[in-house]
């Protein structure tokens, strides 16, 4: 049976936030897309690293809107390496809605998302992305936390 692994950009007490953009975030969080400034050469090592042997991408609904306008346009680029990783394998959406799958190779799953989720772990890897909607409730403490940036240091 395959293995799910998660991916997941958090605080060190474990607010999952969005790395991309400040329009990533719920409304109300002034500090979306805080990961961007901080990459560096060792951060984008370890990322590769994180996505080594990666066969399928397991995305929620906004997740997959995000990196459908985004992946698809970035070979070539600067980002080459993960943007052909991402475009050639399968996406697998879970939403409740008819979410737009114009990404080539994007399935939505089923209504019963953990059956689904069961028939597509016979893929080796499969990289379920930082998608706190369907990670919630696989956590075995899952909480919301809202914490003020920067920290007071007094």
């Amino acid at each position: 049976m395959g293995l799910i692994h998660i991916e997941l950009f958090a605080t060190l007490d474990l607010v999952g936030q969005s790395p991309g953009g400040p329009d990533e975030d719920p409304a109300g969080f002034p500090f979306g897309g805080w990961q961007a400034p901080l990459l560096d050469e060792v951060a984008g090592a370890q990322i590769g690293a994180a996505y080594e042997g990666t066969d399928a991408l397991l995305l929620g609904r906004r997740t997959y809107d995000i990196f459908a306008a985004y992946w698809p346009y970035q070979e070539g680029g600067e980002d080459n390496e993960i943007a052909t990783l991402f475009n050639s394998v399968p996406k697998y959406v879970a939403s409740r809605g008819r979410p737009d799958l114009s990404w080539a190779g994007s399935t939505q799953l089923g209504p019963d998302l953990a059956g689904a989720v069961r028939e597509i772990r016979g893929i080796i890897e499969v990289l379920y992305y930082r998608t706190n909607q369907l990670l919630a409730p696989v956590r075995p403490t899952a909480r919301k936390t809202t914490t003020a940036w920067p920290p007071d240091e007094s």
